[in-house]
């Protein structure tokens, strides 16, 4: 397609993912919200990218002055970042419900052992929320809960697949999350029947950057579903931030946190706005305020965009922890 179409199909994409910013204050009626978020959302979808050969994505190549930011960090710094417990575990899990192949866990991550991907993804383990060992999580929290006697797996240093020289293209904005902001404003006026669509096209198209992954068919568009897909679709991407804070999906729960040696885990929200350094703090009277009482810490104020917050989940462990 011409230049000129492609981005104005970018563009439209954008507009639907702000539509999408808005829309948890466009439902409950925020004041200077638009209305029928929603609505404006769908409606941009289908003028958005319409094939992932037109996916935004940032050019990168195996020059020194070319790699992608995530080979530059990793190249210098690796081992200072390590997998978290929860995407590795939705994407086993997603294995195991036979909805998911293991093409995106071992791109996106290292294995733990050096050996190669296992199908079922057993040899991939997430980073524990204070390197425990014994905190299950209730039913239905991602944790990173398993055995990681071999160690935990790093990111993957994004070559080309290949020869890992860093070329790979960081997605930006794609057909992928195009068509689940459909899946997602479908469902929420029209129910699973009316996501379908989306959702099958997204799964019908799956990669990352120019890395493809075999399509693997219908799962069932529920929000859980959908959010799950668009979760780890959007690896590196901080969209997947305000998914959560609008839909509370998927369902994790943040490493707790020891106040003193020997003390027990208490929860603490997942931040729903980002921090503000100590200057601002002392120098800016609008920063929003927070508090801690010593047993929870008061959420930092939400954005007016996101007036509802997410429940805050824990642990079921009560064994305290030793830092």
């Amino acid at each position: 397609a011409p230049l000129r179409a492609v981005y104005t199909r970018v563009a439209n994409s954008l507009k639907a993912r702000l539509f999408m910013h808005v829309a948890e204050a466009s439902v409950a009626g925020v004041a200077g919200a638009p209305p029928a978020a929603y609505d404006s959302a769908l409606k941009y979808v289908p003028l958005g990218i319409n094939t992932p050969a037109d996916d935004f994505i940032w050019y990168h190549d195996g020059t020194a002055t070319g790699n992608n930011i995530w080979y530059q960090f990793q190249a210098t710094r690796f081992g200072d970042l390590s997998a978290g417990g929860a995407l590795i575990e939705i994407l086993k899990d997603r294995i195991q419900a036979g909805i998911e192949g293991n093409e995106r866990l071992a791109f996106y991550f290292l294995t733990a052992d050096g050996e190669d991907p296992a199908p079922d993804g057993s040899n991939f383990f997430g980073y524990r929320p204070s390197a425990t060992t014994d905190m299950p999580t209730a039913p239905g929290v991602y944790n990173g809960n398993g055995d990681a006697a071999g160690g935990y797996s790093f990111f993957n240093t994004y070559g080309d697949g290949e020869s890992a020289d860093g070329g790979t293209r960081i997605p930006e904005l794609t057909y992928a999350e195009t068509q689940l902001i459909g899946a997602e404003a479908a469902f929420q006026l029209g129910g699973q029947g009316a996501a379908q669509p989306f959702l099958d096209a997204a799964r019908a198209n799956r990669s990352w950057g120019t890395i493809p992954f075999p399509a693997l068919g219908s799962v069932p568009a529920t929000l859980e579903n959908i959010m799950e897909e668009k979760y780890t679709t959007l690896f590196l991407n901080p969209e997947v931030w305000n998914d959560y804070k609008r839909t509370c999906l998927p369902s994790l729960a943040p490493a707790p946190v020891n106040d003193s040696p020997g003390s027990a885990p208490r929860a603490t929200p997942i931040a729903a706005r980002l921090p503000y350094g100590q200057q601002e703090n002392t120098a800016n009277p609008n920063v929003p305020a927070t508090s801690s009482t010593g047993v929870a810490v008061t959420p930092i104020s939400q954005n007016p965009n996101d007036p509802n917050p997410c429940p805050v989940l824990n642990y079921t462990s009560s064994t305290p922890l030793a830092n």
